[in-house]
């Protein structure tokens, strides 16, 4: 990830645009990694299975230069360029714009076939609304700085993700009728994901997690809202992905 510092400031900040808002939870313990955008790295994507990569966006405090006040009133992810078909992204917050000292988080998913297989570099375009000075008449300015992200669509059987044990995913009752247990078992990453999706590659429940204290961790999901037919339990974590199909009765 390529990070273009603002001339006066601590810089950076973005998350997606697109769409008006989306179904994801910020990172917060990017504030102890003293990262602005995590991960820096994305998960490539694999075809015909659906994708989803929560970015999240730590826009920095007001600060001082010189004993000159840089007030951060804003910024707002003004494009991302370069994503291949089937695939789009989602802020939390509505024209993907958060005040100065906050978190965001946006949401990258999709689906893609044979036909997106490939590597694609995404440019995020963030633009950054500033006011500098101790006192009125602030001098108002604004910038824009970009980052990149490497974003790759594989053939499963490409051997870019190793596919972990089954036994470290379970699912049951399969089929289900109404309640869907998930069991994680001996989860050591730090940075884990789990996603349920539904035939069409809708995302009906999704969880970011680092790692469990315990051996075993569960999940119950209720499915009784959801039509009937096959979903896909996708788990992530880090390299590795594991996958389990789940009939709905």
């Amino acid at each position: 990830m390529k990070k273009l510092l603002l001339i006066l400031t601590l810089f950076f900040l973005s998350s997606q645009i697109n769409f008006v808002s989306a179904q994801c939870t910020p990172d917060t313990s990017i504030y102890a990694a003293g990262s602005y955008l995590f991960p820096s790295k994305i998960p490539f994507a694999t075809v015909n299975i659906p994708y989803s990569q929560v970015l999240t966006f730590k826009i920095p405090l007001d600060s001082f230069i010189s004993g000159i006040k840089i007030h951060v009133d804003s910024a707002q992810l003004y494009k991302i360029y370069g994503i291949p078909s089937g695939y789009g992204y989602q802020c939390n917050k509505p024209n993907c714009a958060w005040n100065g000292g906050t978190i965001g988080c946006a949401l990258l998913s999709g689906l893609g076939d044979s036909t997106m297989i490939g590597s694609y570099t995404m440019y995020v375009y963030v633009e950054t609304f500033i006011k500098i000075g101790n006192n009125p008449p602030y001098t108002s300015t604004q910038r824009f700085d970009s980052s990149s992200y490497t974003f790759k669509v594989l053939r499963y059987l490409d051997g870019v993700f190793e596919v972990s044990p089954y036994q470290q995913l379970k699912v049951y009752p399969n089929p289900v009728n109404d309640y869907l247990t998930i069991e994680l078992n001996d989860i050591q990453t730090n940075h884990n994901n789990i996603n349920v999706f539904d035939a069409t590659g809708r995302n009906v429940f999704s969880k970011e997690f680092s790692k469990p204290t315990i051996y075993t961790t569960t999940e119950r999901i209720d499915l009784s809202v959801f039509p009937k037919g096959l979903y896909t339990v996708v788990l992530k974590t880090d390299g590795k992905i594991s996958i389990r199909k789940v009939l709905k009765n």
